[in-house]
């Protein structure tokens, strides 16, 4: 049976792609098709029985919008260059890929409502992992960018306040607002401590692995 196994990418990435029935054309130059567009150029058919399997790769720059297309194969005499025979042996489907969310929010002290100064930190992890940080801007805003639609945490922390945590939701192409007001509550010693007076130190210049541009600060993982 002739069939393909789709990449998790459409664009740059290989896919399988089982054929039968070209045994006959042993010799013969193949090139497989989608949707009548060029793919991969696999010279002389070779093959173990009556099978061939084969890793086409769709080129960086071709578009095609989601949905089902034929798989083809062509058959050329090498040289000179004459086309034998085509064949649609498979579909393949593109599904959509998710448009990355934002999240963007404000950071205040509970009791003043002021901004907090210099710099919260806002870490957010995906699944227990760390995914992406930043740091908020003298006005207490903070945003971060390309996030995949799903759930994460966000966790907003400064060495003088208490530390808050919350879990939101991230949807496709829309930006989700989480806002805190954190409490003063001065860190015990111990490393985290010390990592902010480092950051506090550091910030104005450089924060090790974040990049700083203007009022917004991110880290890509």
């Amino acid at each position: 049976m002739s069939y393909v196994e789709p990449a998790e990418g459409p664009q740059g990435t290989r896919f399988l792609a089982h054929i039968e029935g070209v045994a006959q054309y042993v010799g013969k130059d193949l090139t497989v098709q989608i949707d009548g567009k060029r793919l991969d150029d696999f010279g002389p058919v070779r093959v173990q029985g009556d099978v061939v399997e084969l890793h086409p790769k769709i080129p960086y720059g071709s578009i095609f919008t989601p949905g089902i297309y034929d798989v083809r194969y062509l058959i050329y005499d090498p040289w000179p260059t004459k086309f034998v025979t085509s064949k649609t042996f498979a579909t393949f489907e593109i599904t959509p890929t998710p448009t990355p969310g934002i999240l963007a929010g404000i950071v205040v002290d509970a009791e003043t409502k002021a901004p907090i100064l210099p710099w919260v930190q806002i870490t957010v992890w995906k699944e227990g992992k760390w995914w992406q940080s930043a740091l908020t801007d003298e006005q207490g805003h903070y945003v971060v960018r390309d996030l995949e639609p799903g759930e994460y945490d966000v966790q907003a922390s400064h060495w003088e306040y208490q530390s808050q945590t919350r879990t939101i939701i991230i949807e496709s192409g829309k930006t989700t607002t989480c806002n805190f007001e954190l409490v003063k509550g001065i860190l015990p010693p111990g490393p985290e401590a010390f990592s902010w007076a480092l950051l506090a130190a550091c910030a104005p210049l450089f924060v090790v692995g974040t990049v700083i541009m203007g009022n917004e600060a991110t880290a890509q993982r």
